[in-house]
């Protein structure tokens, strides 16, 4: 995932806080205190009702390339 892809929401309902879909402003590392040395990515998205970091397993991309269209 990189900065200016298009991305929605994919966990669980009750937790998506308004958000649907959105593009991926930032790129970083979480490291949780529970998990010591391991990191989880995360994006930030400009989302349609705001900006907010979200774990990169949360979010899948948005494939907007059309059929028939030439490549």
């Amino acid at each position: 995932m990189r900065v200016g892809d298009l991305v929605e929401y994919s966990d669980t309902p009750e937790e998506a806080q308004g958000r649907i879909c959105g593009i991926v402003t930032g790129v970083d590392k979480y490291t949780p205190r529970s998990k010591g040395y391991s990191t989880e990515p995360i994006v930030e998205v400009l989302w349609n009702n705001g900006m907010g970091w979200i774990l990169q397993t949360r979010v899948t991309i948005v494939d907007i390339r059309v059929q028939n269209s030439p490549t």
